[in-house]
């Protein structure tokens, strides 16, 4: 993660937290004549004329780096053509498109456009309802894209590019020794470099270039539905060596150039992430949490603030966004990122009680409601034994270093994060096992499914085997307390400060060692982590003809689906009303509401379904 947008999405995500220091003096005046750039009258706000939909499962986005190596296959295609739009980022074929070329053909492997259009063709084969967005950055030409390598070398473009003297600003970055993970691609030898340069839009000739090249390749295709539109201004390094005037200019000329192409997009009948209007979730987190690396921080569900005053103001300011192309961008969280998470048909959760996060039950909406039937605080038995870390080392196979978690009844294996004895030992306190891995032939190992979804406790957590300790359990108290809790409900948080029994104090090393497990009963298991449920219902209240709900970049991870957004909600038969705080939206199959004073979603079927 470390060529392309990565370097102006951080300068823009620090520039926000206030960590970018003062630009350094200038080192000398760029090229052109400052203050003088007058852009044209803007054309019409762009209109999408794209079919209207309400299926949720089409009105969903992620934004994923894709596959570096080649293009996307098996679970992880079907996963991409489950979206309403799934776009790919800058490093979608890193490995591919970032190879030297011969010193005759230094574009040879730039075959950005054309890969595009396969993937999307692989894509839409599945399901063609889902549109496929690609990349493109505006400020910069990258030399791993195909239309900007013509260019970066051919000398007769040189003053295409904002200058440092002669030269075109070069923000080069150093492959030598980081692309271990091409190896199946190409040798080390054939990445040494990356050149990036910034596009000098204050020229005229510049801006029709990349009007009728970058914008002009992208509407003509017959399969690339819209991309996602980075680095709109000028970044790090190119504007440490340019006055604040001169960086204005650029900005403004960017600004016109970016208003026509929306223009011409639109009257293409496509689109761009970065013509979508924002759609606030209803609590307002610390920004790092809106970061697809913190999104799954347990800090940031405790940090956000949820009093009813900002969900009042940010629901209601949502709704100001009427029919207008909207995005809602939610916390990333993969299956097994939540404290709690746990394998289970029906509602289930663990949690440490000494630590931040809450216990959290959500039923999937229209399924019921909550009766829990097991509960036991101290040293409960939760994990699974039916299952094994291997690794395939033996001759034949691609991969000897990964290990994996092997679920032996399903067939299912798991690969762990970097650091196996962290990994695999933090989820045995429960239930003794070794940490050994035992290493499987090249035969066995292809047949087994590799799961999308990395190792985490969740895969060994499987409510079906949840039992008290004898030995260290505070009772069947217990299990009345969180009944009176969450019974009859359809989500519970259980508060870190609820007042429980005690198990014998010696037990199980100790209350730093304690936990308490909850399975219920009545509905099917839902989403509980990160606020997920509210925003749910925020986006129904407020959502427009074309809208979608999902994730921005979120680098190498694969994209994350959750079980209600393949619930059907039917269609809105009216506009959001509030109720002093509580809003509610009444959908042809389900009356959809958020109650602001107490931050809780409910999803009630209408009478005809």
């Amino acid at each position: 993660m470390f060529v392309g947008s990565i370097l102006c999405r951080n300068v823009l995500a620090l520039c926000i937290m206030g960590r970018v220091q003062a630009a350094p003096t200038l080192l000398q005046t760029p090229r052109g004549v400052a203050g003088t750039f007058v852009p044209p009258p803007p054309p019409p706000p762009p209109v999408l004329t794209w079919p209207v939909t309400y299926n949720m499962s089409r009105s969903t986005f992620s934004n994923p780096d894709g596959n570096s190596t080649g293009f996307d296959s098996g679970l992880v295609l079907a996963r991409d053509a489950q979206y309403g739009i799934i776009t790919f980022d800058g490093e979608f074929q890193l490995c591919l498109h970032s190879r030297d070329g011969p010193p005759g053909d230094p574009c040879k492997y730039k075959s950005t456009q054309a890969n595009a259009e396969k993937q999307a063709r692989n894509i839409k084969a599945i399901n063609p309802f889902t549109r496929v967005f690609t990349y493109h950055n505006q400020e910069e030409a990258l030399l791993r894209r195909q239309q900007d390598c013509l260019i970066m070398n051919d000398p007769a473009y040189t003053d295409y590019f904002l200058l440092n003297g002669s030269q075109p600003i070069n923000n080069r970055l150093n492959l030598t020794g980081r692309m271990s993970m091409c190896a199946d691609v190409a040798p080390p030898s054939a990445y040494t470099h990356e050149d990036q340069y910034a596009l000098d839009f204050r020229k005229p000739k510049v801006a029709q270039w990349w009007l009728e090249n970058v914008i002009g390749d992208f509407i003509n295709s017959t399969v690339l539905d819209g991309f996602y539109w980075d680095c709109p201004t000028v970044t790090a390094p190119f504007g440490n060596l340019m006055s604040p005037t001169e960086v204005a200019d650029v900005n403004a000329a960017m600004a016109a150039t970016r208003a026509t192409a929306q223009a011409r997009i639109a009257a293409a009948g496509k689109w761009a992430l970065g013509m979508f209007r924002g759609l606030p979730t209803p609590n307002e987190c610390p920004i790092a949490c809106s970061l697809w690396w913190y999104q799954s921080s347990s800090n940031c569900s405790k940090a956000c603030d949820k009093s009813p005053q900002t969900c009042t103001q940010r629901v209601q300011s949502a709704a100001a966004a009427g029919a207008q192309p909207s995005t809602m961008t939610i916390p990333y969280v993969r299956a097994g990122d939540a404290p709690n998470a746990v394998t289970c048909t029906s509602p289930a959760a663990v949690v440490d009680l000494n630590g931040i996060v809450a216990l959290t039950l959500s039923c999937l909406p229209g399924t019921g409601v909550l009766d829990v039937t097991f509960a036991s605080y101290g040293t409960p038995l939760l994990t699974s034994t039916n299952g094994r870390f291997i690794r395939c080392s033996q001759p034949g196979c691609t991969n000897t270093q990964a290990v994996y978690w092997e679920n032996l009844a399903s067939g299912v294996v798991y690969m762990l994060q970097p650091g196996l004895k962290d990994d695999c030992t933090k989820c045995l306190v429960e239930r003794p096992q070794s940490c050994n891995v035992t290493s499987v032939t090249a035969d066995h190992f292809s047949t087994l499914v590799i799961a999308l979804e990395k190792f985490s406790c969740r895969v060994q957590r499987e409510c079906v085997h949840f039992a008290a300790d004898p030995s260290c359990d505070a009772g069947p108290a217990v299990l009345a307390a969180i009944q009176s809790h969450c019974n009859g409900q359809q989500s519970c948080v259980i508060p870190q400060n609820i007042s429980l029994p005690s198990p014998p104090a010696a037990c199980g090393g100790g209350a730093q060692n304690w936990r308490l497990a909850v399975r219920a009963s009545g509905c099917t298991q839902g989403t509980a982590a990160a606020n997920f449920r509210e925003h749910l219902a925020a986006f129904l209240l407020v959502r427009g003809p074309h809208s979608w709900m999902g994730h921005d970049w979120i680098a190498g991870e694969h994209p994350a689906w959750y079980p209600e957004w393949d619930v059907d909600y039917g269609e809105p038969m009216g506009p959001m009303k509030n109720n002093g705080g509580v809003f509610s939206r009444q959908w042809s199959k389900m009356n959809v509401s958020l109650d602001c004073n107490s931050f809780t979603a409910e999803f009630n079927p209408t009478a005809s379904t």
